[in-house]
């Protein structure tokens, strides 16, 4: 028997104060709650089976670091390594027995050499939602488009992560304050265009009807949703205009403020969960995966379409989609970084649902925060803002560029550009 007061981890102490009984313990000899030694050594095998990798599960390239390079990263160790140093799991004589209860693939490979592992937390070339998410994407393009039950799993998965997939973590949530301008824009190239949208920037500057909604980042064809920036110059980064367009940007506000998913805090939300829990939790890696997965989950979602990359939005769109019909009733929309203006910008997409429009009333004073009975559509989230028309000449554009005397960085795949070169 096995007591709480004789583990450390907060995983095995909540799984003896669960299924233990009042008993003596074998190892403090103090009468109170245990669980036979049997079960509890039981559990921990089921949990190392989840978060050590025997080293040769790891990539040709992490071998090769490894026993080639004589790399400390990823670091390898036997189990009783491990388990004697992982932040004292238990005390010694604990862990001596669970090192004895181990099957013998624990501690000799198929040659009756050592056995090594890597501590498996994500951070290995092999992620499990990287996985995930190279699958989810090939399937939505050459698969099942519209029913697909798998990205919905997956995606269920992965925001699982987050608060248990429940109400959304309100740490990966971004308030707007109805005072914060929207910035839209739109090239306006000849005297009509120019004229059309002077006349009516509320209407011109909006959202794009339903009939004429082109396929977006965030929706496909036939779905108007609004997107913004929070500052001008972005705003007109994302048109991609050319040297000589005339570009036309106005600002809109909220009536009530806008709470939008922030894709940049999703990993920090993801690792105040992970932070809770210990190595031998049920679930660990789980979290852990997703955790490292989202670092990057702002590029997957914002980096820019290739040029004849004709399905390169359908990911993105069914992320969208599934965030807007999870999670529409309490939250605006999105909120990421602009990858147009290297990342110095704010870009939101704005649920269909939270995208509707009005000017305000005729007389109302401009330095008034408006409500809804001072709309002329009174049920809309969003207002343009008078007197905020800019009209904008484009003089230049800069280019930034990563450079390189060879040209391998840009031909090899996204693992090895990762691995060898710092693009």
């Amino acid at each position: 028997m096995i007591c709480e007061s004789c583990v450390n981890f907060k995983s095995l102490k909540e799984l003896i104060a669960s299924k233990g009984k009042a008993d003596e313990c074998k190892y403090c000899y103090s009468n109170t709650t245990c669980l036979d030694e049997p079960e509890v050594f039981t559990y921990i095998q089921s949990r190392l089976d989840e978060v050590l990798t025997s080293t040769e599960h790891l990539s040709p390239y992490e071998q090769g670091m490894v026993y080639e390079c004589g790399s400390d990263d990823p670091h390898i160790f036997p189990i009783w390594e491990f388990l004697g140093d992982a932040n004292e799991i238990a005390r010694e004589e604990i862990i001596d027995s669970l090192l004895n209860y181990l099957p013998k693939e624990f501690h000799v490979d198929d040659k009756g050499n050592e056995e090594h592992f890597v501590f498996d937390d994500g951070t290995l070339e092999q992620n499990d939602y990287a996985d995930k998410w190279q699958a989810f994407v090939e399937d939505i393009h050459h698969d099942r488009r519209f029913f697909n039950k798998s990205a919905k799993e997956f995606l269920d998965s992965l925001f699982t992560t987050l608060n248990n997939g429940e109400n959304f973590d309100v740490n990966a949530i971004t308030e707007l304050p109805n005072s914060a301008p929207l910035y839209r824009a739109r090239i306006a190239n000849g005297r009509e265009s120019i004229k059309k949208i002077s006349e009516s920037p509320c209407s011109e500057l909006g959202p794009v009807p339903k009939k004429l909604a082109g396929n977006q980042r965030m929706t496909p064809a036939g779905i108007s949703a609004i997107y913004c920036s929070l500052d001008r110059n972005t705003c007109l980064c994302e048109l991609r205009t050319i040297v000589g367009d005339i570009a036309i940007s106005g600002a809109f506000r909220s009536v009530n403020g806008l709470k939008l998913i922030d894709l940049k805090k999703l990993s920090d939300a993801c690792k105040v969960h992970l932070d809770r829990l210990d190595p031998l939790h049920e679930g660990y890696r789980n979290i852990s995966h997703a955790y490292e997965f989202l670092k990057d989950i702002t590029y997957k979602l914002s980096r820019p379409l290739g040029r004849h990359d004709e399905l390169g939005y359908l990911s993105t769109q069914v992320f969208f989609e599934y965030l807007r019909v999870k999670y529409s009733e309490i939250v605006d929309g999105v909120i990421f970084e602009s990858v147009q203006n290297d990342g110095n910008g704010i870009n939101l997409a704005l649920f269909p649902e939270s995208s509707s429009v009005s000017k305000l009333k005729d007389g109302l004073d401009e330095d008034k925060t408006p409500v809804s009975s001072d709309l002329e559509k009174p049920d809309a989230k969003l207002y343009f803002v008078k007197g905020s028309i800019i009209y904008h000449r484009i003089d230049g554009v800069e280019v930034k560029s990563k450079d390189s005397q060879w040209s391998e960085p840009f031909i090899v795949d996204e693992l090895t550009r990762r691995r060898f070169y710092a693009f």
